[in-house]
């Protein structure tokens, strides 16, 4: 598995679209540099990709945020590493990617 970052939300998007069906999970930051956020980016994802597990991490509570009431699942920091991993690996298993 590789792990591939992106500077925003229209990079990310771009990527994701470059690599049609080879992404498998996205972890964004609500916070992001750019005109879209995190969740803006999610919507975007799991509308165009929704075969894409979506984790969305912030350092504020989900209802900080305006966004579309969809769901995805949340992590707010700080979290260790450990935590990450384990979340990751399970959206990944709930998808059956292995």
């Amino acid at each position: 598995m590789q792990v591939l970052e992106a500077e925003s939300a229209a990079q990310a998007s771009d990527v994701i679209a470059k690599l049609d069906g080879c992404v498998q999970l996205l972890i964004t930051d609500i916070e992001m540099p750019g005109e879209q956020n995190g969740l803006q980016l999610a919507d975007l994802i799991r509308d165009s990709y929704p075969a894409i597990a979506i984790l969305v991490i912030s350092g504020y509570r989900p209802d900080d945020f305006r966004h579309s009431g969809r769901t995805f699942e949340f992590m707010r920091k700080p979290f260790s590493a450990r935590a990450l991993l384990d979340t990751a690996e399970r959206l990944l298993r709930e998808r059956n990617v292995t």
